[in-house]
């Protein structure tokens, strides 16, 4: 590990930044300095039930599956789901799954070469991005969508405040496009020099373009591909 670089910035939500946090210290070791600064608080709504019968049902985060977990019985119909994590909750809560490569658009290819005809319903957040349910209905899809929950903006936290002031390097693992602007809008002054993780694409495009910071894609849309791109930032 490189003695310059040894701080983590975490600002996924408190349950997803903890777990991660510990795939690091598994990783990495207990030397790592791990800040977590939430950027997004989950707050799942209470729903009405019974839910309207469906034949399945569409989750792109686990937050999704939990607003479900939370309001209503299990099942055992099928779930799609945007990737592997979700895959994991979405079995666990006793859906027969079905997994994408990660992305909304991997997961819009997937329903569509399933042929799904039963009526599908998405649960997601209030903020969502893909239009999932916008695409499928275009071409012919029975499906529908409901917000189960907020995602509430959080500020950065004196702690990470602290580390963007100060002059080391740091690395900031980024998982949503939301985030990613929900930090570049909450950091005012960033003195430390950024090696940004983007889980994607999508969220490398969220990165302001006058940023001089540098940004790495992961190979795959996953905690492994993350985790490899970290390593070789305690490398340098």
């Amino acid at each position: 590990m490189s003695s310059q670089i040894s701080t983590i910035l975490l600002t996924r939500p408190k349950a997803q930044a903890d777990r991660f946090a510990g795939l690091c210290n598994e990783v990495f070791g207990d030397d790592l300095h791990i800040i977590i600064s939430p950027l997004l608080k989950i707050e799942i709504l209470q729903m009405p039930k019974p839910l309207k019968p469906y034949g399945g049902f569409i989750f792109t985060s686990e937050n999704g599956v939990q607003a479900y977990v939370q309001n209503w019985p299990k099942s055992g119909l099928p779930a799609y789901c945007v990737g592997p994590r979700t895959e994991i909750a979405a079995k666990s809560a006793g859906f027969q799954t079905i997994t994408a490569n990660g992305s909304a658009s991997d997961l819009i290819e997937m329903l569509k070469r399933e042929n799904v005809k039963n009526p599908l319903l998405h649960i997601h957040g209030e903020q969502t991005r893909g239009e999932v349910v916008q695409n499928l209905q275009a071409s012919g899809y029975r499906v529908d969508g409901l917000v189960a929950y907020h995602q509430i903006p959080m500020r950065l936290n004196q702690g990470a405040i602290a580390a963007l002031s100060g002059e080391k390097p740091l690395i900031l693992p980024l998982f949503s496009p939301r985030t990613a602007e929900l930090f570049f809008d909450s950091a005012k002054q960033i003195n430390a020099k950024l090696l940004i993780i983007a889980l994607s694409k999508a969220i490398r495009d969220a990165v302001p373009v006058n940023s001089s910071t540098k940004v790495s894609i992961a190979k795959t849309p996953d905690a492994n591909a993350m985790l490899k791109l970290i390593k070789k930032c305690l490398e340098i």
